[in-house]
């Protein structure tokens, strides 16, 4: 086998898992965090919103925004209507809100919603949030053990076989 045959069999089975976990590591909020390591805001809602959405692949999102007065946006994204409705229903028109929030490239994403009360319960909650957060990580950790696991055995099994030279006259 050929330096370059090498070369593409170990990107494909070392660097691609790498490139995974990384994205995963740089794109997701850490979901052992603690809840006081992110950022809150605590405020009347302007706006309250909901969107349908397409991503470039053609699937369907569904998003609740919440507008600040002085001008923050906060999402909370889901791919089916029904949770996105009900959190909808249940945040109370004119009511002071406090929400935990993690900034990201797209915007403000909510990891809680609470009233501004002592003792109330969450309207989203954090422990919901990161638990869904924590399950994509596992995710894709295993896919990325699987294919690095089974990329390097094959890797291993090619330099071990002696493939006949084929001429063609």
């Amino acid at each position: 086998m050929s330096t370059a045959d090498n070369i593409k069999i170990i990107i494909l089975a070392w660097v691609l898992p790498l490139v995974l976990v990384m994205i995963v590591q740089i794109f997701t909020p850490d979901p052992y965090r603690s809840r006081g390591s992110f950022p809150s805001a605590e405020f009347k809602p302007s706006e309250i919103t909901t969107a349908n959405k397409k991503e470039r692949r053609g699937a369907d999102y569904f998003e609740l925004w919440l507008h600040n007065p002085n001008g923050e946006k906060y999402f909370h994204r889901d791919p089916s209507p029904e949770p996105i409705s009900e959190l909808w229903a249940k945040i109370p028109a004119s009511t002071e809100l406090k929400v935990i929030y993690t900034p990201t490239i797209d915007g403000n994403v909510l990891m809680e919603i609470s009233r501004d009360e002592p003792k109330a319960e969450p309207l989203l909650s954090f422990e919901k949030v990161m638990g869904e957060y924590a399950s994509r990580r596992r995710v894709v950790y295993v896919v990325a053990g699987s294919w690095f696991l089974l990329g390097t055995l094959f890797y291993y099994a090619l330099r071990r076989v002696k493939l006949p030279s084929s001429s063609i006259s």
